[in-house]
């Protein structure tokens, strides 16, 4: 287990924070870059590097003592070794399997390894309340970052449509890592918020770090629907939901007041999913008639999700017509042990595959890697659950473990009911994401 007493001491340490830092602000930067070169093969591998170097030599001074490994990493390190023989038996393509696991466009092992140190630094620092500036920082960076990416997409913004020039149909790797960075924004958010249950602030401050927020997520929404990325609108737009109501829930002093009196248990408490659902619908009430004001000025039939102009989403409809005219087809073709080649078996090609993602496992890696992938997200779902429930004291500390628990369900859970609409087995977010809130490596406390 690890020693939490040289944790403290490692997390008053200014060279670690700096680190820290350089290691949260370099992976956003790796991401925006590549948002920005939408349409190119990929930049700025030097930045992921010294990330992943960063990585690694804050990982050996957070577990210098010792290391906890949790099953669900082993199913995880299970699932990935199913799925590369498949592809070498079904397949033979050592290209094809090198994208799926380990290069940047849908490395499955990649992106959950790179969210599992992410994962742990954000674990020992930004629950630190010395750090609280740590979050604040990379708040502003992050607005900053996308407010320069938004000025270089309007210099290739086409004059027809609500869309950049160059992108050939080349946007999926650039919205998955839009995406990606707005998970990691959110993250960043939800800690500064808890600074207002910690320290006396005003209420200028804490609507002026909501309103950062708030626009970071407009700039993203617009620039995912600049490059053509349904996904990561539908993304942007679920975390934000999400952490925005989250947000204005866990900061109520009268709602940490009662779980300081052992009044309040989570995660199964009537009162706080009740205070949930009401801020959801007056949220909804609120934010109606604005939304509609807005898109009354501008023409919404322009957008990629509206099909730029002809009523209809093509890659929707695309989805739909695959699944539901092929999707038995494949699935049974080998159901016990899948194929990866099932879409050109079953259809005659290879790019008629379910872009859905138990459908897809079941078709390309059958009813046992299914069950795998089951098993990895029970076990993860298990031990979020678990974070959500107090084990020892009730303060402050132990409140962030278990509102973050919580928060943690809700941002997997929309993920996974996502990528069962519209993706794949290598949606690198939703393994970026449960990569970041398992903690597959480290102490078995969130």
């Amino acid at each position: 287990m690890i020693d939490h007493g040289n944790n403290l001491d490692l997390k008053g340490s200014k060279n670690i924070f700096v680190l820290g830092l350089l290691q949260f602000s370099s992976f956003l930067t790796y991401l925006i870059f590549n948002v920005i070169d939408v349409g190119d093969s990929g930049t700025g591998l030097p930045i992921l590097a010294f990330y992943l170097l960063l990585s690694v030599v804050l990982a050996l001074l957070i577990l210098r003592r010792s290391v906890t490994i949790q099953l669900h990493f082993i199913l995880f390190i299970l699932f990935v070794c199913w799925i590369s023989l498949k592809v070498i038996v079904d397949l033979g393509d050592v290209g094809f399997l090198k994208s799926i696991t380990i290069k940047t466009t849908g490395g499955i092992l990649l992106f959950y390894l790179i969210g599992a140190f992410l994962g742990l630094v954000h674990q020992e620092f930004l629950h630190s309340s010395t750090r609280l500036y740590y979050g604040k920082i990379l708040l502003i960076f992050y607005l900053c970052i996308v407010s320069w990416m938004i000025f270089k997409f309007s210099l290739r913004l086409r004059p027809d449509i609500f869309y950049l020039s160059g992108i050939d149909g080349s946007y999926q790797r650039s919205g998955n890592f839009l995406s990606i960075s707005f998970v990691c924004l959110s993250y960043v958010f939800m800690r500064v918020m808890f600074g207002f249950i910690e320290f006396q602030k005003s209420l200028v401050k804490f609507v002026f770090w909501i309103w950062v927020y708030t626009s970071s997520t407009l700039i993203v929404l617009i620039a995912s629907q600049l490059i053509g990325s349904n996904s990561a609108t539908a993304v942007i737009l679920g975390v934000y939901l999400i952490t925005f109501v989250m947000s204005l829930l866990v900061t109520r002093k009268a709602l940490f007041q009662s779980y300081f009196h052992q009044k309040l248990r989570l995660p199964l408490s009537k009162r706080f999913f009740g205070k949930l659902v009401y801020i959801s619908f007056s949220l909804v009430l609120l934010l109606t008639p604005a939304l509609i004001v807005v898109l009354s000025k501008f023409d919404i039939k322009n957008l990629r999700i509206f099909g730029f102009g002809e009523g209809t989403n093509t890659s929707i409809n695309t989805r739909v017509e695959i699944l539901m005219n092929t999707g038995l087809e494949q699935i049974g073709f080998a159901p016990l042990f899948g194929d990866f080649n099932v879409a050109y078996l079953t259809t005659g090609s290879e790019g008629r595959t379910l872009h859905s993602f138990f459908s897809y496992v079941v078709a390309n890696l059958g009813l046992f890697g299914l069950t795998i992938v089951l098993f990895l997200f029970f076990l993860v779902f298990k031990v979020l659950f678990e974070g959500c429930k107090n084990k020892a004291d009730f303060g402050l500390k132990s409140y962030f473990r278990n509102v973050t628990s919580l928060y943690s369900s809700f941002i997997l859970l929309y993920l996974v009911f996502f990528a069962n609409l519209a993706t794949g087995v290598s949606w690198i977010v939703l393994w970026f994401t449960l990569g970041f809130v398992s903690r597959p490596i480290g102490s078995n406390k969130l």
